[in-house]
C-alpha cells in the first residue's frame, strides 16, 4: 500500500497468484487485474475499496464452506467444525477421522456453532502472525496455553474474543493428554495448516475452484 492509500499493480502479487491459479488459462493480466487496474495496468486501486472487496470475497467463500458442512442448517456440529480445522493439514484422512471421532466422543452433546462464530474464528486467522508472536511469550516462559490464555491472546490481536464453544472445540481436538492446555507449537501447527487454503492450486478441488470463481465473479460485478 502506498502512502496515498492506494494499491499499485506490483503490490497485488499475493491475490494475483491466488487468482491466476484458479483461471482455466493462465494469462498475464487476469480479469480481476484489469477490473482493478484498467486495461493498461497503470491505474491505482483505492486501498479501502480493495479491503472491502477482499472482505466480501472471504465472507462468501466462508459461507460456502459453512453451508457445505451445515447442510443448510443454521449451525454445524462441533465435530464438523473440528473436521474443517483439519481439512487442509498434512494429517492423513484416516488420522483426521480418528481425531474427529475423539472430539465427538468427548462431547456430552453437540450444541452447534453458528455462522457468525465460524466466520469470526477464520477472520481471526488473518492475524495469525500477530497471534504467533503472542504465543511465543507463553512458550518463552515455559507455560502451556490454556483456554483463558488463548482468548486473551486472541483479543490482544483482533480486539474481540471467540465463541467459548469454538475455543472449547479447538482444545478438545488438540488436547491429547487431557490436561486442559496446549503447547504453542501444536496449536500453531494446526492453525497454520488451515491457512494453506490460500494456496488454492494445491488445496482446492475442481468443484471448490468453480465455486471460488463464482464468488469472484459476483464480487467483481457487485464492485
Amino acid at each position: 500500500r502506498s502512502r496515498n492509500q492506494s494499491v499499485e499493480k506490483d503490490e497485488f502479487d499475493i491475490l494475483n497468484t491466488m487468482v491466476s491459479e484458479c483461471q482455466a488459462e493462465q494469462q498475464q493480466d487476469t480479469t480481476l487485474m484489469r477490473h482493478f487496474f484498467g486495461q493498461s495496468g497503470k491505474d491505482s486501486l483505492d486501498y479501502n475499496r480493495f479491503v472491502e472487496f477482499m472482505s466480501n470475497l472471504q465472507y462468501e467463500v466462508l459461507e460456502l464452506e459453512f453451508l457445505e458442512f451445515s447442510k443448510g442448517l443454521p449451525s454445524i456440529p462441533e465435530s464438523e467444525f473440528a473436521r474443517v480445522l483439519l481439512r487442509y493439514t498434512n494429517l492423513s484422512p484416516s488420522t483426521q477421522a480418528v481425531w474427529v471421532d475423539q472430539v465427538r466422543d468427548k462431547l456430552v452433546r453437540e450444541e452447534g456453532i453458528g455462522f457468525e462464530d465460524f466466520r469470526q474464528f477464520f477472520q481471526f486467522l488473518n492475524s495469525l502472525a500477530d497471534f504467533s508472536m503472542a504465543l511465543q511469550m507463553y512458550a518463552l516462559a515455559g507455560h502451556p496455553v490454556t483456554q483463558d490464555e488463548f482468548q486473551r491472546a486472541v483479543k490482544a490481536c483482533v480486539g474481540y474474543t471467540l465463541s467459548p464453544r469454538v475455543v472449547s472445540t479447538v482444545f478438545l481436538l488438540l488436547d491429547k493428554d487431557g490436561d486442559g492446555s496446549l503447547s504453542s507449537d501444536e496449536l500453531l501447527a494446526i492453525l497454520k495448516g488451515r491457512l494453506k487454503r490460500l494456496s488454492l492450486k494445491s488445496s482446492l478441488t475442481g468443484g471448490e475452484l468453480t465455486e471460488f470463481r463464482r464468488c469472484l465473479k459476483r464480487e467483481i460485478q457487485r464492485d
